[in-house]
């Protein structure tokens, strides 16, 4: 086989396994090939042990078919969760519940959420030729995030978008000139929670008018912000039916993704740059994101993207043979031996044609495998509330640490209580016992804090925290200690044993100090 039709026939199947060959890989394939022939090259290929930039240039206008392109940047958990398996059962699901709950074409919906940062990116600007510098005016440095919850459906129209501001309490101002009828929600780190989402769903249910007599039907990611037992109850009682994607396929499967989010961007990207030329030093701030981004929801929730979005992923009109085999190769690449991509390249010397591969041993997972479900489904419902109702695992430790001012060593086990999700089972916690509480930052790390509990109520309890006082296991209360008025049962990690009392001089306060060995806790 020449070396044209090889080097063609092999770029063209890397690039459908997401291993495509850069410029200068391709220039040491056809050294090695030629090599392998034993055919006549230039010296500077064997000097450089690659072919020329000649013959890459000549190579390139010879095959017109082949185009130096972007790629897009694909995980490996993407490449893999996309397989025929995956989408087969994503496709039953929702060809059960179309089926079974007589849902009309037109009344199939699509949720998914997109992050809007303050900070615009600079786009391609005209300058003189020769300027060895060209900048352009951002709103800052580091942009504050606000979710925005797209809402479409299969009929080619959109419902208002939800928007969750990182801030406390949402303000009605948030949503100055913001798509008429959007929802505006609020928490501290501006990403959605499970204590939010039940309120998009709701919102959903009221604009698209879902009861029992007009069903309807929602695709959506399988996040865990989305999953909760509220949410169920909230959909079947109103009609809505919801069937999940498969894990890291939303990139193919879900219509937002496919059509509307891009030029969602790229418009946003435009309005951004307009405000900034417009408006010389003023930055944009969140009470901006909501004006921002109407002019470009418009635009990019158009009738023809969203029917297309819903057209290339076979979801409306049903098709489920809508991918073609060539697009699950990345995932055989992964999960088999790639003897099958082999096969689609000619018979070639076995030392120059060296696909990749990966060992047997699978990919290492974070989380638990999950597939497409029907959310709504009884079993579905009582498995989440299995899995909301598990304890709080807490790391055992079978260490035994002495207490200050005890003769003999106390099991670890016997000092520290593990509280679990059941508000029942924290009544032995009082007035005057010391916890051990968990908080989130908004880098999502857990960090722990010890305090005082001064108060209790069916909410949660008043907790006065302490500080670390140098060594690991020794607190005290501070000058100005922080006091959270209600903190949840379900932030209570570890009831501590009652302290020792230590140090005490002229220039030092006394410390508490704990038999527990906290140090597997990121404790402030």
């Amino acid at each position: 086989m020449g070396l044209k039709l090889f080097c063609i026939q092999l770029t063209g199947v890397l690039s459908l396994i997401f291993s495509g060959l850069s410029l200068e890989q391709t220039r040491k394939l056809a050294y090695q090939y030629a090599r392998e022939l034993n055919l006549a090259i230039p010296s500077s290929w064997e000097e450089n042990r690659c072919a020329g930039v000649d013959w890459l240039v000549e190579f390139r206008k010879r095959n017109q078919e082949l185009a130096l392109r972007s790629p897009e940047a694909t995980s490996l958990a993407r490449g893999m969760s996309f397989n025929k398996h995956n989408v087969n059962i994503f496709f039953d699901n929702l060809m059960t519940v179309l089926r079974t709950k007589d849902i009309q074409p037109h009344r199939i919906f699509n949720i998914d959420e997109t992050g809007i940062t303050t900070v615009q990116k600079v786009q391609k600007v005209l300058s003189e030729k020769g300027s060895k510098q060209v900048g352009q005016f951002t709103s800052q440095e580091r942009g504050i995030n606000v979710t925005m919850v797209g809402i479409i459906c299969s009929n080619g129209t959109s419902i208002p978008p939800a928007y969750v501001f990182p801030r406390v309490n949402f303000k009605d101002h948030m949503l100055k000139n913001a798509p008429s009828g959007s929802l505006g929600l609020a928490v501290e780190s501006g990403w959605m929670t499970n204590e939010l989402f039940p309120s998009v769903i709701q919102h959903l249910i009221k604009n698209a008018s879902v009861s029992p007599a007009n069903p309807a039907l929602l695709v959506m990611d399988n996040h865990a912000s989305h999953i909760s037992t509220q949410v169920i109850d909230v959909a079947k009682e109103a009609g809505l039916s919801i069937v999940t994607f498969p894990p890291h396929c939303s990139h193919r499967l879900q219509p937002l993704d496919v059509s509307c989010y891009g030029p969602f961007k790229r418009l946003f990207n435009s309005a951004c740059d307009q405000f900034m030329v417009t408006n010389p030093g003023k930055r944009i701030t969140i009470y901006d994101v909501a004006e921002l981004s109407a002019q470009a929801y418009y635009r990019a929730m158009s009738a023809e993207n969203i029917q297309s979005g819903f057209r290339k992923t076979g979801i409306q009109p049903l098709n489920r043979d809508v991918f073609r085999d060539d697009e699950f190769l990345p995932s055989t690449l992964l999960t088999d031996t790639n003897s099958g991509v082999a096969d689609q390249v000619a018979t070639s010397p076995p030392s120059v044609l060296s696909l990749p591969s990966v060992s047997n041993k699978p990919l290492e997972r974070k989380r638990k495998p999950v597939r497409s479900i029907i959310l709504t489904k009884t079993p579905e419902k009582v498995q989440a509330e299995t899995s909301t109702s598990e304890v709080i695992s807490i790391p055992k430790r079978r260490r035994v640490v002495v207490q200050e001012g005890a003769g003999e060593p106390v099991d670890e086990s016997e000092l520290a209580t593990p509280i679990k999700n059941d508000e029942s089972l924290t009544k032995d916690i009082g007035v005057g016992s010391y916890v051990l509480v968990k908080f989130t930052t908004q880098q999502k790390r857990l960090v722990y804090y010890v305090g005082l509990v001064e108060a209790t109520d069916d909410n949660g309890f008043e907790i006065l925290y302490m500080k670390r006082a140098g060594e690991q296991h020794s607190f005290e209360f501070p000058e100005n200690p922080d006091r959270e008025i209600c903190v949840p049962h379900d932030d209570i990690v570890l009831c501590l044993g009652a302290p020792t009392e230590i140090g005490g001089t002229s220039r030092s306060k006394n410390c508490l100090r704990f038999g527990v060995d906290l140090s597997c806790y990121n404790v402030c």
